[in-house]
Formats: C-alpha cells, sequence, structure tokens
C-alpha cells in the first residue's frame, strides 16, 4: 500500500510542469490580448510570479528578452522550454525522494 508523500511526489513530477505552462501560456496570452506593456494588468502578475519561481532561467530571459529582436523570441521560448523542463525535473527529484523516504 502506497503512503500518502508518494502520490503527492508522483503527482508533483506532472503538476509542477502543468502549472508552469499554464501560467507561462496565460501570461502572454493576458499579454496579446490586452495591448498592455507586459509588466501591466493580469499579464504582469503571471510575470511576477514566474520571474520568482523561474529564477535560474527567468534572471536571463528577462535580460535578452527586452533587448527586442531575434534575442529576445529566442529568449522567450528558452525560458517557457527551459522552466518546464525544470520543474519536471523537480517534480521527479519529489518522486524519487518520496518513494525512498522510509515509512513510518
Amino acid at each position: 500500500m502506497s503512503s500518502g508523500w508518494t502520490s503527492i511526489g508522483h503527482r508533483a513530477r506532472y503538476i509542477a510542469p502543468a502549472t508552469h505552462t499554464f501560467l507561462f501560456g496565460a501570461m502572454w496570452a493576458m499579454y496579446a490580448a490586452s495591448g498592455h506593456g507586459l509588466s501591466e494588468g493580469l499579464s504582469g502578475v503571471f510575470l511576477a510570479i514566474l520571474m520568482i519561481v523561474d529564477l535560474p532561467f527567468s534572471i536571463i530571459a528577462f535580460g535578452a528578452m527586452f533587448g527586442g529582436g531575434r534575442d529576445g523570441t529566442i529568449a522567450v521560448v528558452v525560458w517557457g522550454v527551459g522552466g518546464t523542463l525544470w520543474w519536471y525535473l523537480i517534480g521527479l527529484a519529489l518522486d524519487a525522494w518520496t518513494r525512498r523516504r522510509p515509512r513510518v
């Protein structure tokens, strides 16, 4: 019989990257629909959340993104894909940790 912790770790493998993908897509959808700047309105809320939780990727991407041009587009794609992969790997690590955890 599996413990509740194992179930949480197993679900985190999928929930974390799915949440990241949703936030990232919602940020860009709100930006496109609003006609305002990326950091304004609802897209700004999603941007702030992503900037905090994606710190390894967001700092580099943020700088390149606002440089504009081709580098900005590449930075956005790398941020979206890299951040989602990062959260998938965190979910895998949580899953592995919960499976090795001694049962009480």
